[in-house]
């Protein structure tokens, strides 16, 4: 059982956008229930909704803690192999008749290596490096948008930055998606709980509608930035 964990504001302001308390006090204790037992509750249309949007990021802050406890990555400097002391013996003086035996360097066999050189660093530029929050929120203050760079890496790393069954490519591709995604959901969220001729079904089904498009994200559409 675990003594704390973190509650984000995002999840305060998403349930006080319901009007019934009783409702409001059984996802506050879904949550924390989960977050410090995992239990997994049982909850039904708006409830239930708010707390799948909530789950990702709890599962990636226990993660998050779980390696903090197991040490966390190994340092870098300890697992370098040690320079072989041995080779200023070992190495000779050149052999006198080495400007007889050997020729001219071979150009095609160092052109192969520069060749091949290039190849193996371009898979490696080409190789997906996950980022950062800050690196997340530097971007959309590029681009102008919006996002929740702390959310965006934790839910994403719960998943083990898949999009569906893939790896993902390009996460600037999935911010830009995301704030998107985020944008609309958010402002159809305050309008489905302002207008109260809708009933709890109405209120219900929009919110599903929005978990469902997020957790069915394909974000190859999206064009790298």
């Amino acid at each position: 059982m675990a003594d704390s964990f973190v509650f984000y504001e995002s999840f305060y302001e998403a349930i006080e956008e319901i009007e019934d308390e009783a409702v409001q006090l059984a996802i506050y204790k879904a949550i924390s229930r989960y977050a410090l037992c995992g239990e997994e509750p049982q909850l039904k249309g708006t409830p239930s909704a708010i707390f799948k949007l909530v789950r990702p990021q709890l599962d990636a802050n226990r993660k998050r803690r779980e390696n903090g406890k197991n040490g966390g990555r190994p340092n870098q400097e300890e697992t370098k192999p040690k320079p072989n002391n041995n080779q200023d013996i070992t190495n000779g003086e050149p052999n006198n008749n080495q400007d007889i035996t050997n020729g001219e360097p071979n150009v095609n066999v160092n052109g192969n290596a520069n060749v091949n050189g290039n190849e193996e660093g371009d898979k490696r530029a080409k190789r997906f490096a996950p980022p950062t929050p800050d690196v997340i929120s530097q971007y959309a203050k590029e681009k102008g948008i919006s996002i929740d760079a702390d959310r965006f890496c934790d839910f994403y790393e719960s998943k083990g930055w898949m999009v569906g069954k893939t790896k993902m490519k390009d996460w600037k591709a999935a911010a830009r998606g995301w704030a998107s995604r985020d944008k609309t959901m958010h402002k159809d969220t305050r309008k489905s709980f302002t207008q109260h001729e809708y009933t709890d079904k109405d209120r219900a089904r929009q919110k599903a509608a929005a978990i469902a498009e997020i957790e069915a994200m394909d974000l190859g559409e999206f064009d790298s930035g």
